[in-house]
């Protein structure tokens, strides 16, 4: 389609602009917010592991610096957790702000 000067539009004018085509824009939206959320897992996930549980475990399931340990798998447990729990609230909040809330 042209525009008004007459030249022809590129694919990602036409797309809406911003330089890239709405696919693209999509999901480098989609992958920053994904980043962001798996940031927040972690440090949320560490903080709940080292904060709360570290001092109540048994030696044998704390974690120990530079060594894979049953500790590190604990503490992977509670990120993944978290994660998992900020992915059900995003899921729940866009169906709330859809309409389609709980029945």
């Amino acid at each position: 389609m042209p525009t008004p000067n007459g030249r022809r539009r590129t694919r990602s004018e036409s797309a809406g602009g911003a330089g890239l085509p709405s696919t693209q824009r999509y999901t480098s939206a989609v992958t920053r917010r994904r980043w962001v959320e798996y940031a927040v897992a972690v440090l949320a996930g560490n903080a709940i592991y080292f904060a709360v549980l570290f001092s109540n475990l048994p030696p044998s399931l704390r974690h120990e610096p530079m060594r894979i340990d049953a500790g590190l798998l604990l503490d992977f447990l509670c990120c993944v957790l978290v994660y998992a729990a900020i992915r059900l609230g995003s899921r729940h909040a866009r169906r709330l702000a859809a309409g389609r809330g709980p029945q």
